[in-house]
C-alpha cells in the first residue's frame, strides 16, 4: 500500500472508531471520489448510516482519484468496497482500456447509484458555441486516472475532436474549474454527478454553459459505448445557463470483491435503503437513487451479499 493512501486510509478509520466504538467490529473501508465531490458526499453518507446502525460492521470512507484510481486501489486490496462508475468498471472487469490486458475477476457490484454526465462547460461570455469551435483551443480533459480523462479520450474524437485538433491539459478536478476561472483554459471536461461542487464555486463569480451535444453525436457515443445513456442537464444546473443541455451519462456503481463478507455487503446495501432519503440528501445527484434502478446499468457480476438484498426486496427472482 503507498504510504500517503494508507495514511489517508488510518485517519479515516479512525474517524469511523470515534462514531461506533467496538472492539468487535469489523473494520472495512470505501475508497472515493475526492473531498468536496459528489462521490465522496454519497459515500459518506453511507458510511455514517453504517456506522451509526450496526454493531458489528464499521465503515471507513477515504477519499481519492477518480474511477480509475479507486478501482486499482481495490484490485490491490487496498479497499474493501470503492465508487465507480460501470464504464470503467466494464474495462476493469475485461482488462480494457488503461488496464492493458489486466483482468479483475474477483470484481463484484453492490448497487448501482447515480447517473454521471459527462459534460463540456465553458464560460457564458465565451464565444465557443459549438464542440466544432473547440478546434485549436485549450481543453481540460480531466486527470489521467479518472473516468472523467477516459470519457475524454473514448468521446471527443466522435465530438468531431481527434487528439491533435485541440491543446490538452490533463488537470485535477477543483485544477480544471480554477483554471476555466482564471480563463487560462477554454472548456473543461467533466464526467460527475450534477451539480458538481467546484463549477458550481466558479459560476459564482464566473457564469458557465454546458456546450449541447447534438442529437446525431449522441447516437454515435451510444453506438460506439452502449453503457451511456442520453440525459438532459436541467437550466438550473449552473448559474448562467440559460437553457437545459443534452448530454450523455453512465451510472455510479458501488462496488466490492469476492473477498468481501457477505454479511458486510448485505448490511451496507440495507442500510443505504432502508435509509434512502438521507442518502440523497447528502447530495443533489442522490435523487436519481431509487431501489427499482439498483441494477441499472450494472456492468459487473453482482455480489451474493447484495443479490439476497435484492431477492428480499423482489428486485431480482
Amino acid at each position: 500500500m503507498k504510504p500517503m493512501f494508507r495514511a489517508m486510509r488510518a485517519v479515516a478509520a479512525l474517524s469511523a472508531a470515534l462514531c461506533l466504538p467496538s472492539a468487535f467490529a469489523q473494520d472495512l473501508s470505501i475508497v472515493t471520489g475526492p473531498t468536496g465531490g459528489t462521490m465522496y458526499a454519497i459515500s459518506a453518507a453511507i458510511t455514517d448510516l453504517v456506522n451509526r446502525n450496526t454493531k458489528d460492521l464499521r465503515l471507513s470512507n477515504t477519499a481519492g482519484g477518480g474511477s480509475l484510481y479507486t478501482l486499482k486501489v481495490l484490485a490491490n486490496n487496498e479497499a474493501d468496497f470503492a465508487m465507480a462508475g460501470n464504464d470503467v468498471s466494464l474495462d476493469a472487469l475485461k482488462g480494457a482500456g488503461s488496464f492493458n490486458g489486466k483482468t479483475f475477476p474477483e470484481l463484484r457490484g453492490v448497487t448501482s447509484l447515480f447517473i454521471e454526465a459527462f459534460h463540456v462547460v465553458v464560460r457564458a461570455d465565451s464565444p465557443i458555441k459549438t464542440f466544432e469551435d473547440l478546434k485549436g483551443k485549450r481543453i481540460g480533459v480531466g486527470p489521467p486516472a479518472s473516468g472523467t480523462g477516459l470519457a475524454s479520450q473514448r468521446l471527443l474524437p466522435l465530438l468531431g475532436l481527434p487528439p491533435d485538433s485541440y491543446r490538452k491539459l490533463e488537470l485535477g478536478f477543483q485544477e480544471s474549474a480554477d483554471y476555466l476561472r482564471d480563463g487560462n483554459v477554454d472548456a473543461v471536461v467533466y464526467q460527475v454527478g450534477l451539480p458538481y461542487a467546484p463549477v458550481v464555486d466558479v459560476s459564482i463569480s464566473r457564469p458557465v454553459r454546458i456546450l449541447p451535444i447534438p442529437s446525431a453525436a449522441i447516437d454515435k457515443i451510444r453506438a460506439a459505448f452502449p453503457f451511456y445513456v442520453p440525459v438532459s442537464v436541467p437550466q438550473q444546473t449552473y448559474r448562467g445557463m440559460t437553457e437545459g443541455a443534452n448530454a450523455v451519462a453512465v451510472k455510479m456503481l458501488l462496488l466490492t470483491t469476492t473477498r468481501a463478507p457477505e454479511k458486510a455487503v448485505y448490511d451496507t446495501v440495507r442500510m443505504l435503503y432502508d435509509n434512502l432519503q438521507v442518502v440523497r440528501a447528502s447530495h443533489q445527484a442522490g435523487a436519481s437513487i431509487a431501489l427499482e434502478r439498483a441494477l441499472d446499468g450494472m456492468t459487473v457480476p453482482v455480489h451474493p451479499g447484495a443479490e439476497r438484498f435484492f431477492k428480499e426486496r423482489g428486485i431480482v427472482k
